[in-house]
């Protein structure tokens, strides 16, 4: 489980770094990687077309979330993607 501190801190970032994107959410979740450390799994859901995204922004994300989470005292490595929002009507 990710702690509310730690999933605030990377959700302010994620929205003040990629302040032209429609976020609709940023979804954290703590898992062992292939050695057994600890990542975070943060996943961004967006609703905005590829244009909106600022490619330094978006290149300079980790680095930006690492600083917070070492204030934090968090060390777990943070693993970003990118998801966009399923529409309605959607085939499954």
């Amino acid at each position: 489980m990710v702690e509310l501190n730690v999933r605030t801190a990377i959700e302010d970032v994620v929205r003040d770094r990629l302040n032209t994107v429609r976020i609709i959410s940023v979804e954290t979740v703590r898992e062992p990687d292939f050695d057994g450390d600890d990542v975070l799994r943060v996943t961004v859901v967006v609703d905005s077309p590829a244009s909106d995204f600022d490619s330094g922004r978006v290149s300079g994300l980790v680095r930006h979330i690492r600083a917070k989470l070492d204030s934090l005292r968090e060390y777990a490595f943070p693993m970003v993607s990118f998801k966009a929002r399923q529409s309605a009507g959607a085939a499954h």
